[in-house]
């Protein structure tokens, strides 16, 4: 079986692994402008063109933002 990148996407962005940023979102201070599923109703993912670990696991893999 194999998986394509969009399917994955999903799934990582479904079970709250990754976060989104919109397209045509405007930086405010204090806000990085991603959104995890638990946040927006609807998102087309295969719009979206930035996406980040959510900081959860990040902390947990001990990595850091790009």
């Amino acid at each position: 079986m194999r998986l394509e990148i969009g399917a994955l996407i999903e799934i990582l962005y479904q079970v709250g692994f990754l976060t989104a940023r919109p397209p045509g979102d405007t930086d405010r201070p204090g806000d990085d402008g991603f959104l995890g599923v638990h946040q927006v109703q609807q998102l087309n993912l295969d719009a979206v063109r930035q996406f980040q670990v959510h900081p959860m696991f990040r902390n947990y893999l001990g990595t850091q933002p790009v």
